[in-house]
Protein backbone atom coordinates (compact mmCIF):
# COMPACT_ATOMS: atom_id res chain seq x y z
CA UNK A 1 0.00 0.00 0.00
CA UNK A 2 3.31 2.17 0.75
CA UNK A 3 4.11 1.52 -2.62
CA UNK A 4 0.97 2.42 -4.48
CA UNK A 5 0.88 6.00 -2.00
CA UNK A 6 4.71 6.23 -3.32
CA UNK A 7 3.32 6.07 -6.89
CA UNK A 8 0.09 8.21 -6.63
CA UNK A 9 2.68 11.18 -4.93
CA UNK A 10 5.25 10.47 -7.84
CA UNK A 11 2.76 11.23 -10.78
CA UNK A 12 1.91 14.74 -9.00
CA UNK A 13 5.06 16.73 -10.81
CA UNK A 14 4.54 14.57 -13.82
CA UNK A 15 3.72 15.57 -17.74
CA UNK A 16 0.70 17.16 -16.97
CA UNK A 17 1.69 19.90 -14.43
CA UNK A 18 -0.49 22.67 -16.22
CA UNK A 19 -3.65 21.05 -15.29
CA UNK A 20 -4.07 22.35 -11.90
CA UNK A 21 -7.79 20.05 -11.59
CA UNK A 22 -5.53 17.07 -12.49
CA UNK A 23 -3.24 18.01 -9.86
CA UNK A 24 -6.15 19.09 -7.23
CA UNK A 25 -7.75 15.66 -7.44
CA UNK A 26 -4.16 13.89 -7.72
CA UNK A 27 -3.04 15.33 -4.33
CA UNK A 28 -6.50 14.32 -2.97
CA UNK A 29 -6.41 10.56 -4.27
CA UNK A 30 -2.79 10.58 -2.03
CA UNK A 31 -4.38 12.20 0.97
CA UNK A 32 -7.09 10.10 0.98
CA UNK A 33 -4.71 7.04 0.31
CA UNK A 34 -2.45 8.42 2.61
CA UNK A 35 -5.26 7.89 5.90
CA UNK A 36 -6.22 4.82 4.69
CA UNK A 37 -2.98 3.40 4.70
CA UNK A 38 -2.43 4.78 8.38
CA UNK A 39 -5.84 3.75 9.92
CA UNK A 40 -4.98 0.08 7.97
CA UNK A 41 -1.61 0.50 10.03
CA UNK A 42 -3.29 0.80 13.05
CA UNK A 43 -5.69 -1.33 13.08
CA UNK A 44 -3.23 -3.99 12.32
CA UNK A 45 -1.08 -2.80 15.41
CA UNK A 46 -4.22 -2.86 17.73
CA UNK A 47 -4.68 -6.46 16.17
CA UNK A 48 -1.34 -8.18 16.15
CA UNK A 49 0.04 -6.45 19.22
CA UNK A 50 -0.48 -8.88 22.23
CA UNK A 51 0.30 -11.55 20.24
CA UNK A 52 3.63 -10.82 18.78
CA UNK A 53 4.39 -9.54 22.68
CA UNK A 54 4.05 -13.23 23.14
CA UNK A 55 5.51 -14.88 20.37
CA UNK A 56 8.77 -12.52 20.75
CA UNK A 57 8.79 -13.65 24.59
CA UNK A 58 8.23 -17.46 23.74
CA UNK A 59 10.85 -17.18 20.69
CA UNK A 60 13.58 -15.05 23.04
CA UNK A 61 12.48 -17.80 26.32
CA UNK A 62 13.00 -20.91 23.95
CA UNK A 63 15.90 -19.86 22.20
CA UNK A 64 17.59 -19.40 25.64
CA UNK A 65 16.17 -22.43 27.19
CA UNK A 66 17.38 -24.64 23.85
CA UNK A 67 20.85 -22.84 23.74
CA UNK A 68 21.23 -23.95 27.79
CA UNK A 69 20.33 -27.74 26.73
CA UNK A 70 22.88 -27.14 24.12
CA UNK A 71 25.67 -26.55 26.73
CA UNK A 72 24.16 -28.93 28.84
CA UNK A 73 24.12 -31.84 26.36
CA UNK A 74 27.76 -30.99 24.70
CA UNK A 75 28.95 -34.76 24.90
CA UNK A 76 25.43 -35.93 23.41
CA UNK A 77 26.54 -34.79 19.11
CA UNK A 78 22.81 -36.38 18.70
CA UNK A 79 21.27 -34.04 21.10
CA UNK A 80 23.32 -30.94 20.10
CA UNK A 81 22.60 -31.03 16.73
CA UNK A 82 18.77 -31.29 17.48
CA UNK A 83 18.76 -28.46 19.94
CA UNK A 84 21.04 -26.49 17.35
CA UNK A 85 18.10 -27.16 14.40
CA UNK A 86 15.22 -25.68 16.50
CA UNK A 87 17.24 -22.90 17.82
CA UNK A 88 18.11 -22.08 14.29
CA UNK A 89 13.95 -22.14 13.56
CA UNK A 90 13.30 -20.07 16.34
CA UNK A 91 15.97 -17.45 15.65
CA UNK A 92 15.00 -17.39 12.00
CA UNK A 93 11.35 -16.85 12.87
CA UNK A 94 12.39 -14.12 14.77
CA UNK A 95 14.27 -12.78 12.56
CA UNK A 96 11.49 -13.00 9.77
CA UNK A 97 8.98 -10.77 12.45
CA UNK A 98 11.24 -8.45 12.58
CA UNK A 99 11.98 -7.95 9.03
CA UNK A 100 8.52 -7.96 8.00
CA UNK A 101 8.05 -5.02 10.48
CA UNK A 102 11.29 -3.26 9.05
CA UNK A 103 10.21 -3.64 5.82
CA UNK A 104 7.35 -1.51 6.88
CA UNK A 105 9.12 1.34 8.48
CA UNK A 106 11.85 1.35 5.27
CA UNK A 107 8.95 1.55 3.45
CA UNK A 108 6.74 3.89 5.20
CA UNK A 109 10.21 6.45 5.60
CA UNK A 110 10.62 6.54 1.50
CA UNK A 111 6.93 8.06 1.30
CA UNK A 112 8.10 11.39 2.14
CA UNK A 113 11.35 11.18 -0.38
CA UNK A 114 8.88 10.19 -3.11
CA UNK A 115 7.48 13.55 -2.95
CA UNK A 116 10.20 15.72 -3.32
CA UNK A 117 12.25 13.85 -6.25
CA UNK A 118 9.69 13.76 -8.71
CA UNK A 119 9.70 17.04 -10.05
CA UNK A 120 7.30 18.86 -7.17
CA UNK A 121 8.69 22.33 -7.94
CA UNK A 122 7.11 21.71 -11.23
CA UNK A 123 3.81 22.54 -9.83
CA UNK A 124 2.28 25.64 -9.08
CA UNK A 125 2.76 27.01 -5.46
CA UNK A 126 -0.69 27.05 -4.04
CA UNK A 127 -0.29 22.84 -4.70
CA UNK A 128 2.89 22.77 -3.69
CA UNK A 129 1.48 23.89 0.23
CA UNK A 130 -1.07 21.24 -0.07
CA UNK A 131 1.64 18.57 -0.24
CA UNK A 132 3.31 19.84 3.07
CA UNK A 133 0.84 17.97 5.53
CA UNK A 134 1.67 14.57 3.43
CA UNK A 135 5.05 14.92 3.95
CA UNK A 136 4.61 16.02 7.48
CA UNK A 137 2.92 13.33 8.33
CA UNK A 138 5.45 10.50 6.19
CA UNK A 139 8.26 12.04 8.15
CA UNK A 140 7.32 9.73 10.95
CA UNK A 141 7.71 6.13 9.80
CA UNK A 142 4.66 3.76 10.57
CA UNK A 143 5.77 0.51 12.77
CA UNK A 144 4.17 -2.23 14.19
CA UNK A 145 5.29 -2.84 17.74
CA UNK A 146 4.62 -6.03 20.09
CA UNK A 147 2.94 -5.05 23.17
CA UNK A 148 4.80 -1.03 22.55
CA UNK A 149 7.45 -2.82 24.03
CA UNK A 150 9.73 -3.75 21.05
CA UNK A 151 9.34 -2.28 17.40
CA UNK A 152 9.59 -4.75 15.13
CA UNK A 153 12.68 -4.35 13.06
CA UNK A 154 16.37 -5.44 12.55
CA UNK A 155 17.48 -2.87 15.11
CA UNK A 156 15.46 -4.83 17.90
CA UNK A 157 16.24 -8.17 16.34
CA UNK A 158 19.83 -7.28 17.31
CA UNK A 159 18.91 -6.04 20.64
CA UNK A 160 16.75 -8.98 21.35
CA UNK A 161 19.70 -11.71 20.27
CA UNK A 162 21.77 -9.89 22.58
CA UNK A 163 19.17 -10.02 25.57
CA UNK A 164 18.77 -13.67 24.87
CA UNK A 165 22.73 -14.51 24.74
CA UNK A 166 23.00 -12.22 28.10
CA UNK A 167 20.05 -14.18 30.04
CA UNK A 168 21.65 -17.75 28.60
CA UNK A 169 25.42 -16.86 29.90
CA UNK A 170 23.57 -15.55 33.36
CA UNK A 171 21.90 -19.10 33.27
CA UNK A 172 25.23 -20.61 32.57
CA UNK A 173 27.01 -18.70 35.12
CA UNK A 174 24.60 -19.86 37.70
CA UNK A 175 24.94 -23.58 37.00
Amino acid sequence: MCGVLKNHLADIGGDDTDNPVDILERIKLSAILQTNVIGFINDLESSYTIALLTLVGVNMMVITMTGMMVIINVHDPSQIIRYTAFNSGNIFHLFWCSWQGHNLIVQSESVFTSVYQNNWYRIPCKYQKMLLPLMMRSLTPCQITAGKLYVMSMNSFGGAMRMTLSFLTLLLSVR
